[in-house]
């Protein structure tokens, strides 16, 4: 091994150590230059390209980092360098002063310190500020200087006494050690970055590096041939790497064309870069609407004591390990998409994207295509559904024939509101004969209340890291309100509100008046009647007024069916229709 080494030294004796200690490290092959400050940077600006690193000192090697894209190591000025010429200067007549750059004035200010010696410390950012500074310590009757050698020769020139702090053999020891770790460590690094770029080179999938300008920085073979076959279609794909770099947030769309449909997942790499993955799958939908993939990698927060959310984490592990469909029940907002996202990432199939179907989204004519498409999908490790009880009895006839007659496909999840579900499905042969054999119910937060304070406390933990701040807890008072508060929003609701409480907090603690002010507002927002939109057609307006009855009589059919003046079966089947 034999690393090229540039080594700028500031002064000529640096020259002459480095010199005398090049024997002492037959690996390294070093060349020395002298050069401060500007003249230095020029001489790395100039020749960085012939070495493996450059070594320097002082305001010089903090100069020469901001200017060479290659490792910069700097001769620290150490406490016996430092220890040393203050000995010597204490024999000089007068009053002496330190002036130099941060790495130097900080160390030399503590060992005074410490030695208890009455000497003043100046630190600078620029040699352009010497002269000024110097001139300043002159008529503050300043004799002697001490510093780096652009401080010791302006010094000189206005008639002070110069003392420079040298670096002695340990010093530059040290800088050789780090420079054989550095370049050891960026060796190993680059033969790396080349092994993940030839397996990337291979991949099937298809990756692309894109910058803030939209021009592509890397890409794959397989993402060649991607871009050759999207054509001018590929500056929509661009548009939208723009917009995830634009809000730092990742985002995930199915593009169709003629031939294929490809799951395309955009994640900001970087400030001004993003990685974009592009992976062909056999999904052939009427432009995929309600369908949406993401991969899940985070793990479902476990946040809770309580038996009833104890017994929800028991049974999400046991429904991971099997592969039957999943009724998920609980009220909006319990977190039913995330338990199911937990049965995915715990399952054989989390390598597998996650697939969310929007049921009522999907129009009823492409109804039966859609769902086979996406059941009978291999590229899916999991399908998601909600809004079921929104689509009719002959869709959920059709999802039932698919499952029976399908050889392979992902896992099946539904979520549902169980006042729902006991309305619409608990007397479904066919909804029970996909969905029976596994279900899960998950609590409100009412019903186990000792977990709200948990909760609250992860949420002031998680936004504290999110938005910068600093809060560290409630007053007595704020936890009693939020504990007795029925969250009809749930964890969703209570994230909601505490991201607010934080947000707002003046102090290190969240307030009571303010956790009072918020839960009036949220309570009056609560029982505030929203209008009865009236877009659409007679029947589907007709189908709104319907289900805002049945909510109002908590789900109930029979009062349901009463105020409405129709039976039991009426009311069924206009919800269906």
């Amino acid at each position: 091994m034999s690393i090229k080494i540039l080594f700028i030294a500031p002064y000529n004796g640096l020259k002459e150590l480095v010199n005398t200690m090049k024997d002492d490290f037959p690996d390294l092959d070093i060349d020395v230059l002298v050069g401060d400050l500007e003249e230095g940077v020029r001489y790395a600006k100039e020749t960085y390209q012939q070495y493996d690193l450059i070594i320097s000192r002082g305001g010089t090697a903090r100069y020469i980092k901001k200017s060479v894209p290659i490792p910069v190591i700097e001769v620290k000025v150490s406490g016996y360098d430092v220890l040393k010429v203050l000995t010597l200067a204490d024999g000089y007549p007068g009053k002496s002063a330190i002036v130099g750059f941060s790495n130097v004035a900080q160390g030399a200010r503590t060992i005074a310190s410490l030695l208890d010696m009455d000497i003043k410390t100046v630190e600078i950012d620029s040699g352009t500020e010497v002269h000024a500074t110097l001139t300043d310590l002159q008529e503050a009757g300043i004799t002697s200087i001490i510093g780096d050698t652009i401080t010791v020769e302006t010094a000189k020139k206005i008639g002070l006494h110069g003392i420079l702090i040298t670096s002695g053999t340990e010093a530059v020891h040290d800088s050789f050690e780090e420079a054989i770790q550095i370049y050891e460590l960026a060796n190993g690094m680059q033969k790396e970055i080349q092994r993940y770029k030839e397996l990337l080179r291979n991949e099937q999938n298809a990756y692309i590096l894109l910058d803030a300008n939209g021009n592509i920085a890397e890409q794959n073979h397989a993402a060649d041939q991607f871009i050759r076959k999207m054509g001018t279609a590929f500056r929509q794909i661009r548009n939208a790497a723009l917009a995830c770099m634009d809000t730092n947030t990742k985002n995930r769309k199915m593009v169709t064309t003629n031939e294929s449909t490809f799951d395309i997942l955009f994640l900001p790499f970087k400030e001004g870069l993003c990685w974009i993955k592009i992976t062909d799958t056999p999904i052939r939908t009427d432009g995929n609407q309600g369908i949406y993939i993401e991969e899940v990698t985070a793990g479902m927060d476990r946040i809770g004591s309580s038996k009833e959310i104890q017994t929800v984490h028991k049974k999400i592990q046991a429904a991971s390990d099997h592969s039957l469909p999943v009724l998920l029940i609980g009220e909006n907002g319990v977190g039913k998409s995330t338990a199911a996202k937990e049965i995915h990432r715990r399952s054989s199939n989390s390598h597998h994207p996650f697939a969310t179907v929007v049921c009522d989204e999907i129009p009823a004519g492409s109804w039966k295509t859609t769902i086979h498409s996406v059941l009978t999908n291999e590229h899916f490790g999991t399908c998601y559904l909600i809004n079921l009880e929104n689509v009719s009895n002959d869709r959920i006839h059709a999802l039932a024939d698919t499952l029976k007659e399908r050889v392979t496909g992902p896992r099946l999840i539904a979520g549902m509101e169980q006042e729902k579900y006991r309305f619409m499905f608990q007397d479904d042969d066919t909804f029970q004969s996909v969905f029976s054999r596994a279900m899960i119910e998950i609590p409100p937060l009412r019903e186990r209340k000792e977990d709200i304070e948990s909760w609250a406390h992860y949420l002031i933990s998680y936004f504290n890291t999110e938005h910068g701040r600093q809060i560290v807890g409630f007053r007595e008072g704020a936890s009693a309100l939020l504990r007795e508060f029925e969250w009809p929003g749930n964890i969703r609701q209570l994230t909601t509100a505490i991201k607010q409480l934080v947000a707002e907090a003046d102090g290190f603690y969240i307030e009571t008046a303010s956790v009072e002010t918020l839960l009036q507002a949220i309570s009056a927002e609560t029982h505030t009647d929203t209008p009865l939109s009236l877009t659409g057609t007679l029947e589907e307006i007709e189908k709104k007024v319907i289900k805002a009855v049945l909510k109002e009589e908590n789900y109930n059919k029979s009062k349901t069916a009463a105020r409405l003046g129709i039976n039991r079966s009426t009311l069924w089947r206009k919800l269906q229709s």
